[in-house]
């Protein structure tokens, strides 16, 4: 459905976006990964048509997007302060882009109805801004943006000002709205466990460049490099000197934590630096070398080795990842 070939940015001469290629399918909702400044929003921003003077090319359903005007590109606009009008009802926030259209008033207050509906606020008509909580600013905001029925729905930290327990919810439902209505879309966040949440496929971004793009479960298991890996929080990299045997040719390779288990005919010999209990289970740190730690879970109903000990740690070596870049 779009695709983004080739396309760099520069903000006062410097680079903000290098090269982007990616394609988003129909129906898919693809998130925007990375850490503040890394370019997730400027590229949003760049296909939105909200900043101009790229290079490159993007193209909507064989449409090229250069010359054709943010308000004739069809697409749903999401902001994490969720840029409602207080002076009006949710009626009328909701209502406001299809008034933008010409649209006729039975119409509005049926598509109003049909939204509010579907974000769980029916009867919210004629509430002010101002009285409603932070999760329902976040949903007349959703609602807002689904009522013209965009071609493409983009959402930038959408859920980001709000407290972590209401996120987690509002997140499940969020991503099964957009799946209901059968909607495209780009989904910005820094955080890594709401694009596994949300996303069909994940555009991990690192100083302006995409450095892979995958459905979360290869990203998660197969990561391509250093830098995807300890961004998702896998952190056990070792040289690949530390494990003779393994079957490929690689710097260094990616231990997954659950790979990893204490047993007295481990291959690894370490010393216990660090636990951690975690309710099920107890999170330990392992260092095997002076600039080598492992980190593992262990069942909290399992014993326990101490501070300072010794441990041996084997290695399923099935889990075991190349690293080349």
């Amino acid at each position: 459905m779009l695709t983004v070939k080739n396309v760099s940015y520069q903000y006062e001469r410097v680079p903000v976006l290098q090269a982007i290629d990616m394609s988003v399918e129909s129906g898919e909702i693809v998130c925007l990964l990375g850490e503040s400044g890394s370019g997730k929003t400027t590229l949003l921003r760049v296909i939105a048509g909200l900043e101009t003077g790229y290079t490159g090319e993007i193209n909507l359903e064989g449409q090229i997007l250069r010359n054709i005007p943010i308000h004739q590109r069809g697409f749903g606009l999401m902001f994490q302060d969720f840029a409602l009008f207080p002076h009006m009802t949710v009626a009328q926030n909701v209502a406001f882009g299809l008034r933008m259209q010409g649209i006729s008033k039975a119409e509005q207050q049926q598509a109003v109805d049909e939204m509010l509906d579907l974000v769980g606020l029916a009867g919210y008509q004629d509430r002010s801004i101002d009285a409603l909580s932070g999760g329902q600013k976040q949903r007349v905001a959703l609602a807002r943006s689904l009522a013209p029925k965009p071609r493409l729905l983009m959402l930038d930290e959408p859920l980001g000002s709000l407290d972590a327990g209401l996120r987690d919810r509002l997140l499940a439902e969020l991503g099964e709205i957009i799946r209901q209505i059968g909607l495209t879309a780009i989904y910005v966040t820094h955080d890594q466990q709401e694009a596994y949440a949300i996303a069909d496929r994940i555009a991990i971004m690192n100083e302006g460049q995409i450095e892979q793009y995958d459905t979360p479960e290869i990203l998660y298991h197969q990561p391509k490099s250093q830098f995807v890996a300890q961004f998702l929080g896998l952190t056990n990299i070792v040289p690949s000197t530390l494990l003779p045997t393994i079957p490929f040719d690689a710097p260094h390779v990616l231990l997954h934590p659950n790979s990893l288990h204490i047993s007295d005919d481990g291959a690894l010999v370490g010393k216990l630096i660090e636990r951690t209990f975690q309710g099920e289970h107890y999170r330990l740190i392992i260092q095997i070398k002076d600039d080598v730690e492992l980190r593992l879970n262990v069942s909290s109903s399992k014993s326990i080795p101490q501070l300072g000990d010794s441990v041996l740690v084997a290695i399923n070596t099935d889990r075991i990842h190349p690293l080349y870049l």
